[in-house]
């Protein structure tokens, strides 16, 4: 071959070198590219399962948010209707006595004033006159402005 090569003018030889340069650096650059879309194609193939891997946790996330947003309303339901029911002990345990004295019926009223009864309430409650509950809260309400 390098006789070939010594044999053939020099003008043929500087566009060979040249076209067999080129050829090189051609192949080089596929090569690269080539190496580049591989790891490229990796790349992708990792980001897609840490996306499929993130979109299983949101769900199941969701999930779990939807399970305890029903169980606070169940407990919220719960709660509430405990509440009732206790209200509803208090008033009838306070009712239920039969001539409480002046002091028992004081505190009657000013548990029930607490709980945000009005007067009327209060006085068809516990069976007293609506002018003598009306007049406890206010005797009650004087002495705690005068203590303060």
């Amino acid at each position: 071959m390098r006789h070939l090569l010594l044999n053939l003018p020099l003008k043929f030889i500087l566009p060979l070198a040249g076209a067999v340069l080129a050829y090189v650096i051609c192949l080089v650059l596929t090569l690269k590219a080539r190496a580049a879309a591989r790891r490229s194609l990796t790349r992708v193939s990792e980001l897609e399962e840490k996306l499929f891997t993130i979109h299983q946790d949101f769900n199941q996330l969701s999930q779990r948010l939807i399970e305890q947003a029903d169980r606070i309303e169940w407990l919220e339901s719960r709660a509430h209707a405990k509440q009732s029911e206790d209200e509803t002990d208090l008033v009838t345990s306070l009712a239920a006595f039969s001539k409480p004295s002046i002091t028992e019926r004081r505190h009657r009223v000013l548990a029930l004033a607490r709980r945000g009864l009005d007067a009327e309430t209060i006085a068809a409650t516990i069976g007293a006159p609506h002018g003598e509950v009306e007049l406890i809260i206010e005797l009650n309400n004087a002495m705690l402005g005068a203590e303060v």
